[in-house]
């Protein structure tokens, strides 16, 4: 693979995400193949495209008001380019997240994903994210060290114990 081809996968791979912060899922799907790719992400694998990124992002825009998509750093090689992501968002709505209501948060995320092209298109996704951190960025669970928190884990280390899960050393 040459530098020009590295430099294309890199160009179609910073379309999209140019795309989707413009929240334009028509755009981002250009930069796929016409069918058959794979959205995959953590909790809905296997998404395929284009179905997969209207079904994911689609409510994702709607949920969140406030929404910016940057890119941090890009890595190519071979067949794949792999984007460190930094997105701000705020859960303000009006549309709901995973059927929760918007709490009114507003946080941030980071995230990597692994992409692989054919011919100047997208064929695959591997969206790598931590979702506790997207819960405590819009305000699903608590912050870390908070009373809430501490109370959470409190309430599930006593469950665990109570189901006779503990492993002793």
């Amino acid at each position: 693979m040459t530098s020009l081809d590295l430099d294309q996968n890199t160009a179609i791979v910073r379309e999209c995400f140019a795309a989707l912060n413009d929240r334009d899922i028509d755009r981002a799907v250009k930069c796929w193949v016409p069918a058959g790719g794979i959205e995959a992400v953590p909790g809905a694998r296997d998404l395929p495209v284009p179905e997969g990124l209207y079904g994911f992002f689609g409510p994702l825009f709607e949920a969140m008001g406030e929404f910016s998509l940057e890119i941090v750093e890009t890595t190519a090689q071979d067949d794949r380019v792999v984007v460190h992501w930094r997105a701000t968002a705020a859960f303000t709505g009006p549309g709901r997240f995973d059927g929760f209501r918007p709490t009114g948060a507003r946080g941030v995320l980071t995230g990597l994903d692994q992409f692989t092209l054919r011919d100047g298109l997208i064929v695959r996704n591997d969206a790598y994210f931590d979702s506790m951190e997207l819960g405590r960025a819009i305000g699903l669970m608590p912050p870390v060290g908070s009373r809430p928190d501490k109370g959470m884990k409190a309430m599930v280390n006593l469950q665990t114990k109570l189901k006779g899960l503990r492993r002793k050393p």
